[in-house]
C-alpha cells in the first residue's frame, strides 16, 4: 500500500487544485435536465432487449451504447462514492464497503453540491452510501434539494426511507414494494419541478437486483432480488447464462485460494437459475420506470432538453468460474457494468462504442452536460475520469488505447468464500493484469501482505480461462511486463495531463 505521507499529499493537492479548464460553463447555452439511473449488482449480462426492452428502445436506440464500459472498484458504496466525485478510490477515500461514508474525502464538494451552484435542482431518490446514517443521521447528504433515500436495513418490503431527513415507514404491499415506491417518487420529482425555469438533475438509485428481504409469500426468490408481485413468474429467460467460464471445469490455474472451490452441482445450479430469474424478474420495475420518467418529461415538453444516462454500480457472478456469488474479484462478470446515455435535443449519436470507458466517466459527462465547475467552498476537485459526450458524437481521441484502474482494499479479516482482501488491477490493450496485495493466508483464512498474480488475454480469452501470470511465451511475459508497469504508474495517479495540474502519483489515463 502506498505510503501515508504520499496519499495525503496527494490529497491536499486534489483539493486545492485550480479549476480544470474543461469544465468552464458555456456561456449562453441552454442547461439540460439531467437523469442518471442506477441498478445496484446487475450483471452485465442482464442488460438485454428482451430482460429491459422499455430502457433498450428508449435510451440504447435513442442513444449510445457502451460496450466496454467497466466499474473501477467493484464494490457498492466505493462505488457510489465515484459515481458523486468522479475519482479513483485512492482519491476519494473509500475502498471498502466497511470504509463508508465517513472515509469520503471533502463530502460537501461532491457532484449535487456542484450542479445546485449551477442553478440545478437536484434529487436523490434510493440507496445512497453505507454507514452515512452513522455519520450524519437521516438528514439529507449536502447538494439535494430532494431527499428521498433507503435507511438500513435495505430491502423491498418492510423498510423504511428517509424523506427529507424523516423517517416514513413502508410495508408488505403492493403498493410498498421500493421500486414502485422510488419510481414513483422520481415521477413526481419531475412532475412538480420541470417547469423550463430551471434545469433539473436527478439520480435515481435502484436497490434492485440487489439480494433484499421481500415479501415472504414469494418463495421463489429467497436469496435473490425481489420483484413487484405481477412480475414473479414472467422471467423471459430460463437462468444464468452458460458461458465458457460458468462452472468452469479446470481453475488450477488460479490463485491458490480459488482452486479449492468445487465443481456446482445440480442443486447450486438450479438456484443459481432461480436467483437468475429473480434479478430478471425485479429489473422489470426499473424497466416500467425507465419509460414512465421519460413519459413524464415528454409531457412536460422537456424532452428533447433532457439527458438520460443509465447504469449499475458493479456487476456480479452468477457460477462463473465456479463462484456462486460475489462481485469483488478483477474478473469481467464483476467489473464489467451496463451503461447507456441519451443526449438531449436530438443530437447525432454513435449507436455504439467498443472503446473503454468507466464508472468514474460519469461526473466529467454530467458536468460539461451541466456547464458546472468541480469546486465548492474555494477548492476544486480533480476529475479522474473523462467525458463521454466525444464518444457519443463519434470523436475517440484519449479513449483508443486507454488503461482503466481497478481497486479493492477491505479489512484483513478471515475470508470464509475464498478471497484476497486487496489487489490494483489494470485493464489495458485487451489484458487485464492483477495485483493481490493481501491475498489469505493457507491456513488460517486472514489476509496477509504479499503479491499474487493474475494476466489475462482479454481479446484471446475474454473469460478469463487462462491465467498467463506464469506462463514462458514470450509474448505472455512481454505483455506482463509492461502491465506491470503501467499499474505502478496508475496507482496513485489523478487526473488527465493536459486538462488538470501534475500531482506527486502522476496523471490518470
Amino acid at each position: 500500500m502506498r505510503p501515508l505521507f504520499l496519499l495525503l499529499l496527494g490529497t491536499a493537492l486534489l483539493l486545492a487544485a485550480p479549476l480544470p479548464a474543461a469544465f468552464a460553463a458555456p456561456g449562453d447555452a441552454e442547461q439540460p435536465n439531467i437523469v442518471v439511473i442506477t441498478t445496484d449488482d446487475q450483471p452485465r449480462s442482464s442488460f438485454t432487449r428482451k430482460i429491459m426492452p422499455r430502457t433498450f428502445k428508449l435510451l440504447v436506440d435513442e442513444g449510445t451504447n457502451f460496450s466496454d464500459a467497466v466499474t473501477v472498484v467493484p464494490l457498492c458504496c466505493p462505488s457510489r462514492a465515484t459515481l458523486i466525485t468522479g475519482q479513483y478510490p485512492h482519491n476519494h477515500g473509500i475502498l471498502a464497503n466497511q470504509d463508508g461514508y465517513g472515509s469520503l474525502i471533502k463530502p460537501r464538494s461532491v457532484l449535487p453540491v456542484w450542479l445546485r451552484r449551477a442553478g440545478y435542482r437536484t434529487a436523490h431518490i434510493g440507496k445512497w452510501l453505507h454507514g452515512y446514517e452513522e455519520v450524519e443521521g437521516t438528514r439529507p447528504a449536502p447538494g439535494w434539494s430532494r431527499w428521498l433515500t433507503q435507511i438500513s436495513p435495505r430491502r423491498y418490503n418492510d423498510y423504511e426511507l428517509s424523506d427529507e431527513g424523516r423517517r416514513v415507514r413502508y410495508g408488505t404491499r403492493p403498493g410498498d414494494h421500493l421500486s414502485r415506491v422510488l419510481n414513483r417518487a422520481a415521477q413526481s420529482f419531475v412532475r412538480g419541478n420541470v417547469d423550463g425555469r430551471r434545469p433539473l438533475y436527478l439520480q435515481l438509485d435502484h436497490f434492485a437486483p440487489h439480494r433484499g428481504a421481500g415479501v415472504r409469500s414469494n418463495k421463489a426468490c429467497i436469496g435473490s432480488a425481489f420483484p413487484e408481485v405481477g412480475d414473479i413468474g414472467t422471467s423471459p429467460i430460463p437462468g444464468a447464462p452458460r458461458t465458457p467460464a460458468f462452472n468452469e471445469l479446470d481453475t488450477t490455474d488460479k490463485p491458490y485460494w480459488e482452486r479449492d472451490h468445487p465443481l456446482l452441482d445440480e442443486r447450486q445450479v438450479r438456484s443459481l437459475d432461480r436467483r437468475y430469474r429473480c434479478v430478471a424478474e425485479s429489473l422489470a420495475s426499473v424497466d416500467r420506470g425507465v419509460a414512465a420518467l421519460v413519459r413524464a418529461f415528454r409531457r412536460s415538453g422537456e424532452l428533447r432538453n433532457t439527458a438520460f444516462l443509465f447504469m449499475t454500480d458493479n456487476g456480479y457472478l452468477f457460477g462463473e468460474h465456479r463462484l456462486k456469488a460475489g462481485k469483488t474479484r478483477a474478473l469481467e462478470p464483476a467489473i464489467r457494468v451496463p451503461m447507456a446515455l441519451r443526449l438531449p435535443r436530438d443530437a447525432q449519436q454513435q449507436p455504439v462504442s467498443d472503446l473503454p470507458v468507466a464508472t468514474l466517466d460519469v461526473v466529467p459527462t454530467v458536468l460539461e452536460l451541466a456547464g458546472a465547475e468541480p469546486c465548492s467552498g474555494g477548492s476544486c476537485r480533480i476529475l479522474d475520469g473523462r467525458s463521454l459526450l466525444p464518444l457519443a458524437e463519434g470523436r475517440t481521441s484519449g479513449f483508443a488505447g486507454r488503461s482503466i484502474l481497478i481497486e479493492v482494499a477491505e479489512p484483513a479479516t478471515p475470508v470464509p468464500i475464498g478471497r484476497s482482501c486487496a489487489y490494483t488491477a489494470v485493464r489495458a490493450g485487451g489484458s487485464i493484469y492483477i495485483d493481490h496485495s493481501l491475498p489469505p493466508n493457507r491456513e488460517t483464512g486472514a489476509c496477509e501482505p504479499g503479491s499474487v498474480i493474475e494476466q489475462y488475454d482479454l481479446r484471446a480469452d475474454p473469460f478469463q480461462l487462462e491465467n498467463l501470470a506464469e506462463s514462458r511465451d514470450p509474448a505472455a511475459a512481454g505483455a506482463r511486463t509492461v502491465l506491470a508497469e503501467r499499474l505502478r504508474e496508475l496507482e496513485d495517479c489523478a487526473g488527465l495531463e493536459g486538462r488538470d495540474p501534475a500531482t506527486p502519483g502522476g496523471y490518470c489515463d
